[in-house]
């Protein structure tokens, strides 16, 4: 059985480093639409954040949003602009086709 790969995979071709844009061109206004999502996470937020202090729910916050930030956003960050391929195709190689 042969593992054949997606079409979007496939048909991936490297972006020219003169053609890519900087991060507040193409990602900065991604994050700005999640942003926007903030009053709905601080509605999930009310039951659960009675259950510790103050300082333990802000260390949980910046441990997590280090984590994130190593692990989903700088490292394949770093891949892309190594190799030119976008986002998905970077995903693709880190957590495969189904996972990407």
């Amino acid at each position: 059985m042969a593992n054949e790969l997606p079409g979007y995979v496939a048909a991936s071709v490297p972006n020219p480093a003169e053609k890519r844009a900087p991060w507040y061109k193409n990602t900065a206004p991604s994050y700005a639409g999640i942003f926007l999502w903030v009053p709905f996470y601080l509605g999930l937020a009310g039951p659960t954040i009675s259950q510790a202090s103050l300082s333990v729910c802000i260390l949980g916050l910046v441990v997590a949003g280090l984590l994130c930030f190593g692990l989903y956003y700088y490292a394949p960050a770093m891949l892309g602009m190594q190799t030119g391929r976008p986002l998905y195709i970077v995903g693709t190689s880190t957590f495969g086709t189904t996972g990407g």
